[in-house]
Order: structure tokens, then sequence, then C-alpha cells
């Protein structure tokens, strides 16, 4: 039994105990009571029901009003340090940086519990690079792994460590966090990466063709495989690569947009196109 159970229970069950003591010498005095706990109870919770109203509303596409609703949820004094920083990452993807850095300052940090840390690590470190500051993100990052091993904290460390282009640093640790999870999608694209980087393209191929046999909404093992495939004059395939990379989101926390897909695309001579392959 988490430490914020434990609190509700022993808050509630000292409220009944002060309601049946007082209703035993005023019955109306122990209803009055219970609305007054109820009714403040419903007030300090207040940030709950607007980050639900924030949630349906990205659900349905509406980012304003998602943001609208969880910057609303995000000033009640009471509001539970996840859905501040769930309001810090939206900010974030759509790169308002300073105000996603503002709203995470809100943030309690000694009061979070372990999952909470996590978030709340990996979103301040996703600003700091967004904020031209790769190495204070991975620094953050890595002191947080000391403490928390967390699927998480190996995705975007295990990416940002490439972004820095230390790549035996990123590779020796992407191996690490492939032992911690092996089916992670963003782990084994940042190994592939990894061993791309190095000019080990065997392995990077073979890892690739691997995960784009699955259904994938980030473009870099695409990218990245129908690179290999030009190297190799495998131009059909590449070409269907990009393709098919060009159909992913494009997103804020990413290295690859939509302009390096065409650029790449647009460099393949249409000659080799339908050309023999080995």
């Amino acid at each position: 039994m988490n430490s914020a159970l434990k609190k509700l229970l022993l808050e509630v069950g000292l409220l009944f105990l002060l309601i049946f003591l007082v209703s035993k010498v005023k019955p109306l005095y122990g209803t009055l009571l219970l609305i007054a706990y109820f009714a403040y109870k419903l007030f300090a919770l207040r940030y709950s029901l607007f980050s639900m109203i924030g949630k349906t509303k990205f659900d349905n596409g509406d980012k304003d009003g998602a943001l609208k609703w969880y910057g609303k949820a995000a000033k009640v004094s009471s509001c539970r340090p996840r859905t501040i920083i769930s309001y810090s990452y939206l900010l974030l993807i759509e790169e308002r940086i300073k105000e996603a850095e503002e709203a995470l300052h809100l943030v309690k940090n000694d009061a979070l519990d372990p999952r909470e840390k996590i978030n709340y690590f990996t979103t301040k470190a996703l600003i700091e690079w967004k904020d031209d500051n790769l190495e204070g993100a991975i620094k953050i990052l890595e002191d947080a792994n000391l403490e928390l091993k967390a699927l998480m904290i190996y995705e975007s460390l295990g990416y940002l460590l490439l972004l820095s282009k230390d790549y035996e640093k990123a590779l020796k640790f992407n191996l690490e966090a492939f032992e911690y999870d092996s089916n992670d999608e963003i782990i084994i694209d940042n190994l592939a990466e990894s061993y791309y980087f190095l000019g080990q393209y065997d392995k990077s191929k073979e890892i690739y063709e691997n995960l784009t046999q699955r259904n994938l909404t980030f473009s870099e093992p695409y990218y990245y495989l129908a690179s290999i495939y030009i190297k190799e004059e495998k131009i059909d395939q590449a070409k269907e690569l990009l393709e098919l990379a060009l159909k992913c989101p494009q997103g804020f926390l990413t290295a690859i947009h939509k302009e390096d897909i065409e650029s790449l695309l647009n460099s393949i001579d249409p000659k080799q196109i339908n050309g023999n392959e080995n």
C-alpha cells in the first residue's frame, strides 16, 4: 500500500470518527461536517476534472483546448505533479519551450514518487535539449539513470547520446538498454543507429530489416535502412522505405525531419529505379 493511499485512508477514518462523535451530540452538525468535507474535496480536486477535460481535448485532436485545460489544472495549488509534468510535455511538443520550462518549475521534485521522477527528469532533459543544452540534457538523464532504471530513461538517453555523436558511448549504453528491453521499438532503433553511425552497416541492417516489419509510427528506421539500401544500390527498396517514412507523423522531438527524407528521396537517380538489384 503506497503512502498516498495510507494517508487518504487515515484521513477518511479520522473524518468518520469525528462525524460519528459529533452526530452523537448534534446529528445536524455531523451532516453539515460531511457536506463541508466533500465540498472541500471537490474544490481541492478540481484539477482532476480540468485534466480529464484536457486529455479528452487532446485525444480529439484539439491541442489548443487541451493546453488550456491542462494549464488550468496546473495552476491549482493541490494539483498532482504528474498532471503538471504532462502539461509541460505537451507544451514542449508544441515547441513552446520556455512555457514548458516554466510549467515544470511548478513541480516540487522532492515529493515525487518513482514514476513521477522518471517523467519529470525525462521531460526536463528534453526541454534542455531543445533549449540548445544537449550536454546538460544528457547529464540530467545520466544522473537519473543511477537511481532509476526505467524504459523512458533508456529510450531518451540512448537517443541523446546519438545526437552528441559519441557513438561508442551510445553503443555501449544502447546495448545495456537492449538488455533491459529487447522488444521496445525506440531502444531497438537507437541500437541500430549506433551501429549505423559506427559504419557497422551489416549489424544495423539486420536489426532494421526486422524492425521495419512492424507497423512503425516514427520515420528513423525507414530512413536509415533506406540509406543502407542506397549504399547497396537497392534503389527500389530504398524508395519504398522513404515513402513509408514520409507517411509517419512528424514531431518536434526528432532529429529526422520531412525535409531530410525528401532530400534523400530526391537524391535517387530516376534511372536507377526498377534497375537490377542484388
